[in-house]
């Protein structure tokens, strides 16, 4: 894979910055007057879903990424492993009386460390450092403390509009004119997970359906369905764990396309206050291998997991976030 490709991967991976009852056994008896009464079930507990935003609330988050990468093409094995620390908040402009938020994320500051392998050295990124921005994190240090999007999300997580902010005219030094820009409409730009509009019981599964671009030509974007389901797997005490998978809806018989949504398809794992009304920790796994996404005999695997925890900053390293 080329070093310019190596590039893109980087600001990827940068920017990249939910019991079924038993049904009750029969009972056989010859002589069933002689039982005694049989209690009634005890029906679930329902448990109602909703983000309680506050205006003028910030929600900041520590972020820990490690990806590996390996290729292996014509004898060769190429290995690239990036690791990330990030801190993140979003801020509620406001709040409406059916408890809708407007909503803007912004990244604090990053750091970031790439390897390449032995035929390569070692990549450092620190967004706080003075030093010169090495020219591949150009865009990583260009988004920092620069909200990218304006959202309004109901109190049960679904998108209602999207406003793109500080968005790039031109596209970055190594990037594709053609590559896909993420539109105002994606769903990707939710970060939060969305919730079913009634009460629900542990066990309890929904999903939903979203539409990703994926590049098949120079100036030629596709558009895939992917199907999200999500399950209330558990709830002890205020927090309730929310598990989330991903499948390809679409018909794709080329790799490339496959390899493009390797990232797009992750195992999600998250925690979520009910009290609070607020995510506490989202976990996000990938272990995946695919043939011929490169050239014909090439194989990419791709091993990731990236965590975000809900944090309390003190109130300097909060100041220097908002700077």
């Amino acid at each position: 894979m080329s070093f310019r490709k190596s590039q893109r991967w980087i600001v990827c991976a940068a920017m990249g910055l939910v019991v079924v009852g038993l049904p009750g056994q029969p009972v056989f008896s010859a002589d069933t007057a002689a039982d005694g009464p049989v209690a009634a079930p005890v029906p679930a507990k329902l448990y109602r879903l909703r983000y309680k935003f506050r205006p003028n609330e910030l929600v900041y988050y520590d972020v820990q990424h490690r990806s590996k990468r390996t290729i292996k093409s014509a004898g060769l094995v190429d290995v690239t492993t990036t690791e990330t620390w990030a801190r993140k908040h979003f801020r509620v402009i406001s709040v409406d009386r059916e408890g809708a938020g407007l909503l803007e994320l912004i990244i604090d500051h990053v750091k970031m460390r790439v390897d390449f392998g032995k035929n390569a050295p070692l990549v450092e990124f620190d967004s706080r450092s003075k030093d010169k921005t090495p020219r591949q994190f150009q865009r990583v240090k260009a988004s920092i403390g620069m909200p990218r999007v304006r959202m309004r999300l109901a109190a049960n997580g679904e998108l209602i509009q999207v406003t793109l902010l500080n968005r790039a005219s031109q596209p970055a030094r190594g990037q594709s004119k053609y590559a896909p820009q993420t539109a105002a409409n994606d769903p990707s730009h939710n970060f939060l997970v969305v919730f079913p509009q009634e009460s629900i019981a542990v066990g309890h599964s929904w999903s939903d359906r979203m539409t990703v671009d994926v590049r098949t030509g120079k100036t030629l974007v596709r558009p895939i369905t992917l199907l999200r389901k999500h399950s209330l797997t558990s709830v002890k005490g205020n927090l309730a764990t929310i598990s989330i998978s991903t499948r390809i809806l679409s018909p794709i018989r080329d790799p490339k396309i496959r390899t493009q949504l390797i990232q797009r398809t992750p195992k999600v794992t998250v925690v979520f206050d009910l009290d609070r009304g607020v995510i506490v920790e989202k976990t996000m796994t990938i272990n995946k291998r695919q043939i011929g996404g490169i050239t014909e005999n090439s194989s990419m695997h791709v091993v990731s997991r990236r965590t975000e925890r809900l944090v309390i900053p003190t109130r300097k390293t909060a100041s220097r976030g908002n700077k």
